[in-house]
């Protein structure tokens, strides 16, 4: 489907005080974990951009641990920040997504991938969805992701209720455990944490992965439209993460001749 109009938000009121984006101190807002395990990688990826493109201009302040990113539906506490790290939505199936995550399409610009966190897909070693191969094969069935875990790629996909039901239990483990029991058909996990999940006891020998459906989901920093200086910001993050991966790619070259 043809992607909705991006839309321009409204610019927060100017800040008198503000020195212009030029100038203004790079600041920085934690966003909720929304990927289990993959906020330290964006975290090092960040700090090391940063530290590339504007070794002399530091965050102003630590990122602040308390800031709920996902309740700023107006943009003004990040109209000078940089939120981070956020999943960027499939924003070219706009119409797919909830209210909010289709909010930071067109609310928000996204820096480069920070990040990438790998998304597995499990099931019963004896279940029919083990011929899936793709996500409308899945569709009436019940899908199990842990509560609190980013679900854009699950409605990007077609799989949003009433056209796939959910479980949202606290862990892993949880909807590992519930696709074992035949609570939920399938489960979908960051595949890092789904790997530590299947090593705690007991085992679960009836559970496999299904490696035709496994996907992925990019981290990001994203500047609202509205602020020229979280715009600058952006750009200098952008400069440092191109700067990076400049300087890997050479070495990403000899371990691939090897």
């Amino acid at each position: 489907a043809a992607a909705a109009p991006r839309t321009q938000a409204s610019a927060p009121p100017p800040d008198p005080a503000d020195p212009g984006p030029a100038a203004a101190p790079l600041r920085a807002i934690l966003a909720p974990e929304e990927v289990p395990g993959a906020r330290s990688d964006a975290d090092a990826r960040f700090a090391a951009a940063l530290a590339e493109a504007a070794p002399d201009r530091p965050l102003a302040d630590p990122p602040p641990q308390s800031a709920g990113a996902a309740s700023l539906p107006d943009g003004r506490l990040a109209a000078n920040a940089l939120v981070y790290p956020w999943v960027r939505p499939d924003c070219d199936r706009l119409e797919r997504l909830p209210p909010d995550l289709a909010a930071r399409c067109t609310r928000y610009d996204f820096s480069a991938p920070l990040a990438t966190a790998r998304i597995a897909w499990f099931a019963r070693a004896d279940a029919p969805v083990l011929a899936a191969q793709r996500p409308a094969d899945l569709r009436g069935l019940t899908l199990c992701r842990p509560s609190g875990m980013f679900d854009g790629d699950l409605a990007a996909a077609g799989l949003a209720p009433p056209r796939a039901a959910r479980l949202a239990p606290a862990t892993a483990r949880d909807c590992l455990d519930a696709v074992a029991s035949g609570q939920a058909d399938v489960a979908s996990l960051e595949a890092r944490d789904a790997r530590r999940a299947r090593t705690r006891p007991p085992p679960l020998p009836d559970v496999t992965e299904l490696p035709a459906l496994a996907s992925g989901v990019t981290l990001h920093a994203a500047a609202w439209r509205g602020s020229p200086a979280a715009g600058a910001a952006l750009a200098v993050l952008d400069a440092g993460l191109a700067a990076l991966r400049e300087r890997q790619a050479p070495a990403e070259q000899q371990d691939g001749d090897r």
